[in-house]
């Protein structure tokens, strides 16, 4: 059997903190907190399991960008 890690990244890799505090990496493109990715990462190297993002944050502008 496969590990298998389903991962709402909404609060998780872009918590209302980081945001917060890194206006200027938001500015710049940059929306994840890198440390988070860093640390899933090794999550996944460790445990050898598959990876299923999802973001309600990013359905919403798609819905959003759908609209136009």
């Amino acid at each position: 059997m496969e590990n298998v890690i389903f991962l709402d990244i909404d609060g998780v890799l872009n918590s209302q903190k980081w945001n917060e505090t890194h206006p200027k990496e938001i500015e710049q493109g940059i929306l994840i907190d890198e440390e988070k990715i860093q640390l899933l990462g090794q999550l996944v190297r460790k445990t050898g399991a598959k990876l299923v993002l999802h973001s309600g944050v990013a359905l919403r502008f798609l819905s959003e960008w759908a609209r136009r």
